[in-house]
């Protein structure tokens, strides 16, 4: 069925795409999709749903190469559209040059089974610049123009699986990006290009989206342009934006395949680099590095800012000197996380939910406590707000080199006190590369927490 239905895609897009017949298109798509429908349905009769959701993805596809017009526009990075269309930029920060931070665990057998492959030794730097007559998708973080489809240097589309091409809000063509031309149009004079799909995660957000911000504000370029953002956030990330900003900035929220068509479009060149999926990639050999990796010189740059807008804060909390984000995902569940509790709970420490309290009071609470504890994840990002002098303690089941533990360690080069992870074995049942659920030995926990000197805290 499957082996049918590509051969049917590939067939109509050939005629559909490049011929643009209506008669074909009416009357030979119909027909196609009705048949392919119908098969579709004989075939989840007898197979599982899970047959069902790889097939899909694939029909909605065609349909959109069917029933929906679509326009054409050529592949191009940044840099080499900035040098085709002979573009001023303005450089926000200067290339970082990496000196990799080790990998610290307990046990500390897992310290030598983690293996990254150190492909590229900086990140370049980062620059403003501004597109005429440009359009953006909701979902996507690719700039539009009648030509070309403008997209990030750091892009490997041979080894990434996109967000945007994954949830079809454009067709990955070969040489070109495919865009249907269905859904909402909004037209604009100006705005700064912040939409990527990602920045519901805290840990995408911080370091791929608030950083760009954050720079051209400290550059002095922003003049009051309407930002643009993804829709649907958590409220903590439209406050982290506005604690820059201020609260009378105009941010227009762009839902998914929301098609926004702009007179001066501003576009900050990448400060982070993080994958979205991998495609076919072995997660049992080393990764590299620059599957998931930023500018430091833009993140420390970002956390600076925040604290900086911080100011007199007037915290609701009480000053605390240890804080433990209690933050559970599912697909790495802590099996034990109860025993957990209960221990840190009898050592008086106060659990908190960092999606319940405000963005603000996170950052007064981190840049005022002398140990973090987390779970390894998007709320381990917050290591940015930390003092120097902090100590973290963070955990999880072991994933391998699928568990990414280089993104986090290299966050910060100026913590005196390196990230330390307690690994634990992962469920054998937990399928995924890159999450695994586990339980805690708590004794384990209690040594760990007790050499960060704790009880002179408390």
């Amino acid at each position: 069925m499957e082996n049918k239905l590509l051969s049917l895609y590939q067939h109509c897009r050939k005629k559909i795409v490049f011929l643009g017949k209506e008669t074909y298109r009416n009357k030979f798509a119909k027909y196609s999709l009705a048949r392919i429908v119908r098969n579709t349905i004989k075939l989840e009769l007898r197979r599982n749903l899970n047959e069902f959701s790889i097939l899909f993805p694939k029909l909605t596809l065609f349909y959109k190469l069917t029933f929906c017009r679509v326009s054409k526009h050529k592949k191009i990075g940044i840099n080499s559209f900035v040098r085709v269309k002979n573009l001023s930029v303005s450089t926000l920060f200067n290339e970082y040059k990496y000196d990799p931070s080790p990998f610290c665990a307990e046990p500390a057998i897992y310290e030598g089974l983690y293996s990254i492959e150190l492909d590229t030794g900086y990140f370049p730097k980062v620059v403003a610049f501004t597109v005429s007559s440009g359009f953006i998708l909701g979902g996507s973080d690719f700039i539009f123009t009648e030509q070309y489809c403008v997209h990030s240097d750091l892009l490997d589309w041979k080894r990434e699986a996109l967000f945007a091409v994954t949830n079809n809000v454009v067709i990955d063509y070969g040489d070109s990006i495919l865009v249907p031309s269905k859904g909402d149009i909004l037209e604009i004079e100006s705005g700064i290009h912040l939409v990527n799909g990602l920045n519901g995660n805290f840990a995408h957000f911080l370091t791929e989206t608030l950083p760009k911000l954050s720079g051209f504000i400290l550059s002095g370029l922003y003049k009051n342009q309407p930002i643009l953002i993804d829709a649907g956030l958590h409220k903590n990330i439209y406050e982290a934006i506005e604690l820059l900003v201020g609260q009378s900035i105009h941010i227009i929220k762009v839902k998914i395949g929301q098609k926004i068509v702009c007179q001066n479009l501003t576009i900050v060149s990448p400060t982070a680099h993080v994958i979205y999926n991998h495609l076919e990639v072995d997660l049992s050999k080393p990764l590299v590095f620059s599957d998931s990796y930023y500018n430091v010189n833009a993140i420390k740059a970002m956390s600076n800012h925040l604290i900086q807008c911080l100011g007199d804060f007037e915290n609701k909390s009480e000053n605390r000197k240890i804080i433990f984000f209690d933050r559970t995902v599912e697909g790495r569940k802590l099996i034990n996380r109860e025993d957990l509790i209960s221990t840190l709970v009898s050592r008086s420490v106060v659990i908190m939910d960092p999606l319940q309290i405000s963005f603000r009071e996170q950052i007064f609470l981190l840049n005022n406590c002398e140990v973090f504890i987390t779970q390894v994840g998007a709320s381990l990002v917050s290591v940015l707000f930390l003092k120097v002098d902090a100590k973290v303690l963070t955990y999880a089941g072991w994933a391998g080199n699928g568990g990414n533990c280089h993104f986090f360690i290299n966050l910060r080069d100026d913590l005196k006190n390196p990230i330390k992870f307690l690994i634990f074995p992962p469920l054998a049942e937990s399928h995924s590369h890159v999450h695994k659920d586990f339980y805690m030995d708590i004794g384990l926990f209690n040594t760990c927490f007790n050499a960060c000197a704790v009880d002179e805290l408390i």
